[in-house]
């Protein structure tokens, strides 16, 4: 079974700092969240937004899931 990625944003009241954060979920999670800085977040959120707005995404999980798997990848290589 493959690991499902989820994209979590949190600290948006006024004041706080956000956090971005990508964290495996399901029966099949292995790893730790990795967390993404700004400009990170700024492009994965414009991939996803160019994707979400064609007319007819084929495969619209199985895409989303390889886009965040790469930045996952990414940052976790990074540490």
């Amino acid at each position: 079974m493959t690991t499902v990625l989820e994209l979590h944003v949190s600290g948006l009241g006024e004041g706080a700092t956000p956090t971005f954060r990508l964290q495996p979920v399901g029966p099949a999670t292995t790893g730790e969240a990795v967390y993404l800085d700004l400009s990170d977040f700024r492009a994965l959120s414009r991939m996803l937004d160019e994707l979400s707005q064609q007319t007819d995404p084929p495969h619209w999980h199985e895409l989303r899931q390889t886009i965040l798997n790469s930045f996952y990848e990414a940052k976790g290589a990074r540490g």
